[in-house]
């Protein structure tokens, strides 16, 4: 059994490419700060956030 095998995903079953994938797209894991609001039409916003980055950021 090799180590990614042993290392359970969150619920405790497999790692899917997909899985992976969206962790390292998340702004927030590069230390951003992402929101959605509604305020005279949607807007996006995407800020350098406070806390630690887990992953290397991304320009």
């Amino acid at each position: 059994m090799n180590l990614a095998e042993r290392i359970p995903a969150k619920r405790g079953g497999r790692w899917y490419p997909g899985t992976v994938r969206y962790i390292l797209d998340k702004p927030n894991y590069q230390g951003y700060v992402e929101y959605y609001f509604r305020w005279n039409g949607e807007r996006y916003v995407i800020k350098e956030g406070q806390h630690k980055a887990v992953l290397p950021k991304v320009s």
